[in-house]
């Protein structure tokens, strides 16, 4: 998230500044992107422990996706240009209000196609990975109930006693594979990988 706090932080000031309305923007330009720094601020201009501090700055990760594989990454004005090329029924305000979010993202390409959740979630896999941007299978433990069908439909012998317990594990994964479909552990990790590829 640091990384990608300092490289967003012109897009991302406005929003900091609209949830912590105290700051000044002296105290946004100190910041300038450093997580600690926000923290810090936060502690000292709202009077509140580190442990709070620390406990609001994620929940506001959170609730605009800029932490692990939620967020697109990379430079935002450069992705509208290819994500616009891919849908495009997106307009220049679509993107404005998407502003990297991947979850936004994905609820107007449902809106504007037509799409299920799990149908417009899929594409933009599919185009992340299109980018060069490799599965995160941590991402993939967090949000398992959604890739569970993904997976199952797959791999349809693994049960949904099996899926309770891979719960997005990658090696456990391998082994159920190995169990049961009878296959290597190389068989196994082939079969995942180019799972990835397609996913």
């Amino acid at each position: 998230m640091d990384t990608q706090l300092k490289d967003n932080w012109q897009q991302l000031k406005e929003r900091t500044k609209s949830k912590w309305d105290k700051f000044t923007d002296e105290d946004l330009d100190r910041i300038s992107g450093d997580r600690e720094k926000l923290i810090s601020c936060i502690e000292d201009i709202y009077g509140i422990s580190k442990e709070d501090a620390t406990r609001q700055v994620q929940d506001w990760e959170k609730s605009h996706d800029r932490s692990g594989w939620d967020y697109l990454g990379g430079s935002w004005e450069q992705l509208k240009g290819l994500i616009q090329r891919q849908w495009g029924r997106l307009t220049n305000d679509d993107l404005d209000e998407i502003e990297g979010n991947r979850k936004l993202l994905i609820g107007k390409i449902q809106k504007i196609y037509g799409l299920s959740a799990e149908e417009a979630e899929q594409q933009v896999h599919s185009w992340n990975r299109a980018q060069g941007q490799p599965i995160n299978w941590e991402k993939i433990q967090g949000n398992w109930e959604q890739f569970k069908g993904m997976v199952q439909r797959r791999w349809g012998k693994l049960t949904n006693d099996d899926l309770n317990i891979i719960q997005g594990n990658r090696k456990e994964l391998e082994g159920y594979l190995q169990e049961r479909y009878g296959i290597g552990e190389e068989e196994a990790r082939r079969q995942i990988e180019q799972w990835e590829d397609a996913a």
